[in-house]
C-alpha cells in the first residue's frame, strides 16, 4: 500500500458539461494517456478522469498489490476532488479488476463497467513473492555476466538498482537483456519512451511483473447484480479464462474484438467497440 500513496495518480482526460463522470483505470503499464483515443467518442456531457500509477511512483523491485486497497485509494482520490456521480468505469487488463472492485465498493451505484481483455478474479497459480533468490535467478537468466556483490543483504530493491546501474554502463548488454525478456513484458514496455533508460526499463519490467502476480491474488465471493457490464475480449490473445467474469457479474455481455491484447486500444479496435457498444453507453 505504501507505493500507492504517491503523487500524480489522477489526471483529467476530458472536461464535461454535467456532473456525470467516467473513470478510466490504468492497465499493466500504469499509464492512462493511451485512453485519449477512446475519449474522442465520449459525449461532451461527461468529464473523464484517468487513474494512473506513473513511473515516478515506481520502485526498482517488483511489488504485489492488493486490488481492494488500490480500488479504495482511487475512490478516495475521486472523493477528495469532489467527483461523486460516476456513470461508468473502464479498466484494461489489471485495470478491469480494479474497476470491478471499485464498483463493488461503490455499492453498485455505477451504471456501467467496461472490461477490456481483463482476467477475472478467483484464478490461482503458484505464488511468487519476489524473494531475493528468485529475483537474482531472474536476472542471471537474462544477463549471465551480472554479479551482485552484496547478495548476503537479501535486499531486492538494491539488487535491481545495482543491475540498472550495471546496464547503464554497458549498452550492448542492455540491448541483449531486453531481447531476453518474456514477451508479455516486451509488448508493454515497447510502447513507452524508455528504450535508452535502464532505470525506466527496469522499473517497467517490475511494474508489469508485480501486476501479473497481483492478478492471481484477487478473489471475491459476491456478484455485481445491478451494474451493466460489457466485457470486450481479444480474439487473437484473449485474457486467461475471460468468460468466467459471468460468475461474478450477473448482467454481462461479451463482445469479441479482432485484436491481440496490446492492440485492444488501437484506433481500429476502438472504432469497433464504439460501433458495438460504447457509443450506446456514452456517445
Amino acid at each position: 500500500m505504501d507505493t500507492i500513496l504517491k503523487k500524480n495518480r489522477m489526471i483529467k482526460l476530458k472536461s464535461g458539461k454535467t456532473d456525470k463522470s467516467i473513470v478510466f483505470i490504468h492497465d499493466g503499464c500504469g499509464e492512462v494517456i493511451q485512453y485519449l483515443e477512446i475519449c474522442k467518442g465520449i459525449s461532451e456531457k461527461y468529464s473523464v478522469y484517468g487513474m494512473r500509477y506513473g513511473i515516478e511512483n515506481l520502485n526498482y523491485s517488483a511489488e504485489v498489490h492488493e486490488i481492494e486497497k488500490m480500488a479504495e485509494y482511487y475512490l478516495k482520490l475521486l472523493e477528495l476532488e469532489g467527483i461523486k456521480n460516476i456513470y461508468a468505469i473502464l479498466g484494461f487488463c489489471i485495470g478491469g479488476k480494479i474497476a470491478f472492485e471499485m464498483c463493488k465498493q461503490l455499492n453498485q451505484e455505477v451504471e456501467h463497467l467496461i472490461l477490456l481483455n481483463a482476467i477475472p478474479p478467483n484464478q490461482s497459480r503458484k505464488e511468487n513473492d519476489f524473494d531475493f533468490d528468485m529475483e537474482y535467478s531472474f536476472i542471471k537468466k537474462r544477463c549471465l555476466f551480472f554479479y551482485y556483490r552484496n547478495k548476503k543483504e537479501k535486499n531486492t530493491e538494491d539488487l535491481w538498482k545495482n543491475f540498472s546501474e550495471y546496464l547503464a554502463k554497458r549498452k550492448a548488454v542492455f540491448f541483449v537483456m531486453k531481447l531476453m525478456l518474456p514477451a508479455y513484458i516486451k509488448n508493454i514496455i515497447i510502447h513507452f519512451q524508455c528504450k535508452d533508460s535502464s532505470e525506466e526499463v527496469i522499473k517497467y519490467i517490475n511494474l508489469v511483473r508485480g501486476f501479473e502476480e497481483t492478478h492471481y491474488r484477487y478473489s471475491v465471493d459476491e456478484m455485481l447484480t445491478l451494474t451493466d457490464v460489457t466485457c470486450f475480449y481479444a480474439k487473437k490473445e484473449s485474457a486467461y479464462n475471460y468468460n468466467k467474469w459471468d460468475s461474478v457479474c450477473s448482467k454481462i455481455k461479451f463482445i469479441g474484438v479482432d485484436s491481440d491484447h496490446i492492440n485492444m486500444i488501437s484506433p481500429q479496435s476502438i472504432n469497433f467497440m464504439n460501433e458495438q457498444r460504447l457509443s450506446a453507453i456514452w456517445g
